[in-house]
């Protein structure tokens, strides 16, 4: 599940080195001019690979949970996907439901962690692969990587994010199916939350 490009280098990882049956994205939205529907970048590449699309308007209909049960899916992985997601689909991944967010985690809960982290002087940020839980990003952590922000301007840091967090997710991954992988719960004292 994704919508911003942010997630390309983690689908371009999955369907390199795993079974990608279903990519599911936000509906296609009219361009800023309001007169052509554009294709997200993340749609394209399923495309590109021959891997069927689904874009529902609410991700927690029923229509959705019957489509998503009748793949059985092993992993459901969402990277800026944009839609919260109830207990009745999250418990459909047999294996887990993770999810890749930009900010070393409790830090920088919420939709804009990059811009919230550069514009608090942080030293660092980084990569957070957690459990998809009822709160917003307050799932138990698995890996985290860290990046220097330095004088470094947001494009090359998001960039560096995306794929570093792409290779996070394939280390998720491996390292849970061997059984290797323990979850942190996230210290809620010292969450931070990063608005629009």
């Amino acid at each position: 599940m994704g919508t911003s490009d942010f997630g390309i280098p983690t689908l371009k990882n999955l369907i390199k080195f795993h079974d990608v049956e279903l990519v599911i994205t936000q509906p296609d939205r009219a361009n800023r001019r309001g007169k052509k529907i554009e294709f997200n970048e993340i749609k394209k590449l399923a495309i590109e690979n021959n891997i069927e699309v689904y874009q529902p308007e609410d991700i927690n209909s029923e229509e959705s949970i019957i489509k998503i049960s009748k793949i059985n899916p092993d992993y459901i992985v969402v990277v800026a996907y944009g839609q919260f997601i109830k207990k009745e689909l999250r418990d459909l991944a047999k294996k887990n439901i993770i999810n890749l967010h930009a900010s070393l985690l409790p830090k920088y809960r919420g939709a804009a962690p990059v811009q919230r982290a550069i514009m608090d002087r942080e030293e660092y940020t980084g990569n957070s692969i957690m459990h998809v839980s009822k709160g917003m990003d307050t799932g138990d952590i698995y890996l985290q990587n860290k990046i220097k922000i330095g004088d470094k301007k947001l494009p090359e840091i998001w960039d560096e994010l995306s794929i570093s967090g792409g290779d996070l997710m394939l280390e998720y991954i491996n390292k849970n199916n061997n059984g290797e992988i323990e979850p942190i719960s996230q210290d809620e004292n010292l969450a931070t939350y990063a608005k629009k």
